[in-house]
């Protein structure tokens, strides 16, 4: 079913259904069934509901990224829609203005499609080009996942970094950020604030000079770009069926970490990037 809203139409691809809006208890989920969109609430609360993207496969609930993090919807009846010029708005029944919109600039009236690619990635696309609108890999929150980047886009002016969540159930904004400082020689940096707290060195072509015991790992490959498009970090994985994250807790911690499908639970990935999570603690 496609959904004539304007000039735009918009489906939304979840396996071989299209439907035309995501409410609460809709769910998206990506062709491979790792990674879920959809509304929450922590605590089941009904009162402060969020829109996020979590895996869908594991029986901790692990989110990866939070659309509206420092506005949460009033209650449950809340919707996200396309307006007019073909952005993503969030909003409830009882609002008239909008908590959240992708705010991306639409060149084309061409079909839009919203899609949850199997990285966990969630995108607004245009249907016959094929090209990406706006994507939630370009705005993380307090997760770096394979295929996620670190940096800086020249061009565009986007600014790939991580922020931690104020608290453990409130992943509005909160003191550290983890971000590649692009002056002199380009590291890694976690702030406090705009204090630095820990930096990891500058990257020698292997391995980031701050941890010399950082070898080349037999599940994740590093890549490392610095030209005059772009200077960032992308880790990607060699096996599709490892779920894996970093993550930057609120408390300013930085955690590497596994699902280990045996136990049932996260275990951090100790690669040599271990020195990182000891030296934070």
């Amino acid at each position: 079913m496609i959904f004539m809203y304007c000039q735009f139409s918009v489906g939304l691809e979840n396996s071989n259904s299209t439907i035309q809006i995501i409410k609460d208890g809709d769910r998206l989920t990506s062709s491979d069934n790792n990674f879920v969109l959809g509304f929450f609430g922590f605590n089941n609360s009904t009162t402060r509901r969020y829109v996020g993207i979590w895996y869908n496969k594991i029986p901790q609930f692990t989110l990866v990224w939070v659309a509206n993090r420092s506005e949460p919807l009033n209650d449950n009846t809340g919707t996200l829609a396309l307006d007019r010029r073909g952005n993503l708005l969030l909003f409830t029944s009882k609002q008239t203005v909008s908590l959240w919109s992708t705010n991306a600039t639409i060149e084309s009236n061409d079909d839009v499609l919203i899609k949850l690619w199997n990285t966990g990635n969630f995108a607004l696309i245009e249907r016959q080009s094929q090209k990406v609108i706006w994507q939630s890999f370009d705005y993380p929150s307090h997760v770096f996942l394979p295929y996620m980047k670190l940096g800086l886009n020249w061009r565009t002016g986007i600014n790939w970094f991580l922020t931690s969540w104020k608290a453990q159930d409130d992943p509005g904004t909160g003191n550290f950020s983890c971000r590649i400082d692009p002056t002199g020689y380009p590291q890694l940096i976690l702030y406090n604030g705009n204090v630095p707290r820990w930096r990891i060195g500058s990257w020698t072509g292997q391995k980031w000079s701050g941890v010399p015991e950082m070898t080349r790992s037999f599940i994740f490959n590093t890549t490392y770009i610095d030209n005059t498009e772009e200077i960032s970090i992308m880790d990607s994985v060699t096996t599709d069926t490892v779920l894996s994250s970093m993550c930057l807790d609120e408390s300013g911690l930085l955690h590497r970490s596994m699902w280990n499908e045996e136990q049932q639970k996260w275990k951090d990935y100790l690669d040599g990037s271990d020195r990182v999570v000891r030296q934070l603690q």
